[in-house]
């Protein structure tokens, strides 16, 4: 549990009984339980809105991830819409250098 052992436990019961009346007890307790009960519930609510805070983050980071990237693909398009049919052009125009061809030539 917490490290404590079961004669740890005997000898605080014990004590328990020694230090507070045995009529005191069953209020005692109860009140130990929902002190238990207010604290349980505490952690779990805390919880809960540390699990909603990452959810609220990583959906924001998605946004602005997705909203970037519409950006950038709409201000390629709208800016200059026929760049990348240019550069698909010229890839396939490219021819290799004048010295390559008289290399070829001589040898042949």
């Amino acid at each position: 549990m917490f490290g404590i052992g079961f004669w740890e436990i005997i000898i605080i019961l014990i004590l328990i009984i020694i230090f507070i009346n045995p009529r005191d007890l069953p209020g005692i307790f109860r009140k130990i339980g929902r002190f238990y009960k207010q604290i349980t519930g505490f952690y779990n609510d805390m919880l809960k809105i540390v699990d909603e805070m990452e959810k609220n983050i990583k959906l924001s980071s998605i946004e602005k991830v997705g909203s970037n990237l519409e950006s950038k693909e709409s201000g390629n398009t709208e800016k200059n819409p026929s760049a990348s049919n240019e550069s698909e052009s010229k890839e396939s125009d490219h021819k290799p250098p004048s010295s390559y061809e008289s290399d070829s030539n001589k040898t042949g």
